[in-house]
């Protein structure tokens, strides 16, 4: 029997797949799933294990697009990028003026701040163990200093982790 027979086999006349699920019908559950399973990933928050404590941890970076400062919300899951550990909602923020450090005309590096961009500060609250100065999130561990690439309520954003306390 060649593939092609079997497989006629596996889808009747009316294109049910063994007589009894459409295939069109069978992409849409999938897709459904699929939809709803992003969804409870990315609003959802996860419980308190044993070991573990509700952290504070706010996230700085010195200059981001004003679109990506005008958008930021409260309540919204935070995830790193790289993992998609979940690194909890976001309880405040606070957006500054854009800045950099630049050379001046005698090569000294002086403040400057940057037009058209905005510093951002943004606090999280979510389950983790506190150690010295860092906290595990996910098997992961996030200290002061770390670089983080993150996305909060559909922005992506480079930050640092900046401050880290418990709640």
């Amino acid at each position: 029997m060649t593939p092609l027979r079997r497989m006629g086999n596996m889808l009747d006349k009316k294109g049910r797949l063994f007589g009894y699920v459409s295939i069109v019908d069978l992409f849409a559950m999938v897709m459904v799933g699929a939809i709803f399973f992003a969804v409870w990933s990315l609003a959802g928050s996860r419980p308190v294990l044993e070991g573990e404590q509700y952290v504070y941890v706010t996230f700085r970076v010195a200059a981001v697009q004003d679109y990506t400062a005008r958008v930021l919300v409260t309540d919204v899951p935070v995830t790193d990028d790289d993992g998609g550990i979940y690194l909890g909602r976001v309880v405040d923020f606070a957006v500054g003026d854009g800045e950099a450090f630049l050379p001046d005309r005698a090569g000294n590096m002086v403040a400057a701040t940057l037009e058209g961009y905005h510093s951002v500060s943004l606090t999280t609250r979510v389950p983790g163990r506190l150690t010295d100065g860092a906290v595990v999130l996910g098997g992961r561990l996030y200290a002061v200093g770390s670089e983080v690439h993150l996305w909060a309520g559909g922005v992506r954003m480079i930050m640092y982790v900046n401050a880290i306390a418990a709640a």
